[in-house]
């Protein structure tokens, strides 16, 4: 930490240094937090020293001078790991819940409705779903489903041709792959590796990988320069693909919703015959109920009745068949 100090130019480049070290920083209400790696819970600056305040770091970095504190033979830099106890949770007593409920109860505390969205969320997602499809529709213009298909196909072939288009952008890319690799190198590297300019011995691995990088990349005939167009050019190339891809794919998912929602209304509009031929079948049923009614109450009367009865029974067959080959 204090050869960040000495290093720093002010308090957030300070901050910045440790990043660069492994801890995690964090900025609440105007003061500074540490976490260094491995551990769980944030520190703060002023728990670990007196010397790390604000105002402290400043006037050390304004001064130029550099805490000195006693240290073990081992030179090295290492984290420390601190842990800090925070205070337990105190649940409240029995009179404090009397106090609240009585509150409550007599309007002094007001307690805060309860949101009813939950109810209307799925019919929200139908309704939101529906009116972009209905304004996709309006938008290209689309009166059938002949249409819609056929706009379907378009777009396979428009995604098609952007699949070959960024399979081109990956060829011309191959040939420098091992120079853009040499480019993250350098990259990662190069603040880390100003800092070993500046004296900081901490940062000598750093500057020995971007120093390697970059003569490597001297050698094979590139400029650093040269080297970061080209990567941005390939970037905003291949970027444009992803865009057009995503707005392309956001169509599908369209298409796709609109043409099996018509699917489903085909299937319904298929079963509802079924079921009026269910209703003409029970229908059917109860007729011939009636008929066998009559031939049990015809059974005593006369016999012209019984005659007239049995001259019907073969329309009556007729009938009952019908519902048969209906079920």
């Amino acid at each position: 930490m204090e050869d960040s100090i000495s290093f720093a130019n002010n308090y957030e480049n300070f901050l910045k240094l440790m990043e660069l070290k492994g801890y995690e920083t964090r900025r609440q209400s105007g003061e500074a937090y540490l976490k260094p790696m491995g551990e769980k819970q944030f520190i703060r600056l002023t728990d670990i020293s007196g010397y790390y305040t604000k105002e402290a770091i400043e006037s050390q970095i304004e001064k130029g001078i550099r805490h000195e504190a006693k240290r073990s033979g081992n030179r090295t830099p290492r984290i420390i790991g601190c842990r800090k106890n925070y205070r337990k949770y105190i649940p409240p007593t029995s009179y404090q819940k009397a106090f609240l409920a009585k509150m409550y109860r007599t309007g002094q505390f007001k307690r805060k409705p309860y949101s009813q969205m939950w109810r209307y969320k799925e019919e929200a997602a139908k309704f939101e779903k529906l009116q972009s499809q209905y304004l996709y529709l309006c938008r290209h213009n689309i009166r059938s489903a002949e249409e819609l298909e056929k706009r379907k196909k378009d777009l396979d072939s428009r995604m098609d041709d952007l699949d070959e288009a960024r399979h081109q952008i990956y060829k011309r890319r191959y040939p420098h792959k091992s120079a853009l690799a040499l480019l993250n190198i350098i990259e990662e590297n190069e603040t880390r590796a100003s800092y070993y300019k500046q004296g900081s011995l901490f940062y000598a691995p750093n500057y020995e990988k971007w120093k390697e990088a970059a003569e490597i990349l001297v050698q094979r005939g590139y400029t650093i320069k040269q080297v970061s167009e080209m990567k941005e050019a390939y970037q905003r190339e291949l970027a444009s693909v992803a865009r057009a891809k995503r707005e392309l794919k956001k169509e599908e998912t369209l298409i796709g919703g609109i043409l099996s929602g018509r699917s489903r209304v085909q299937v319904m509009e298929i079963a509802v015959p079924g079921i009026n031929a269910l209703h003409k079948a029970q229908e059917n049923t109860k007729e011939t109920d009636s008929i066998r009614k009559a031939i049990s109450a015809g059974k005593g009367g006369d016999a012209e009745n019984t005659g007239s009865i049995r001259a019907e029974m073969p329309a009556h067959d007729e009938k009952q068949k019908q519902p048969e080959q209906a079920r």
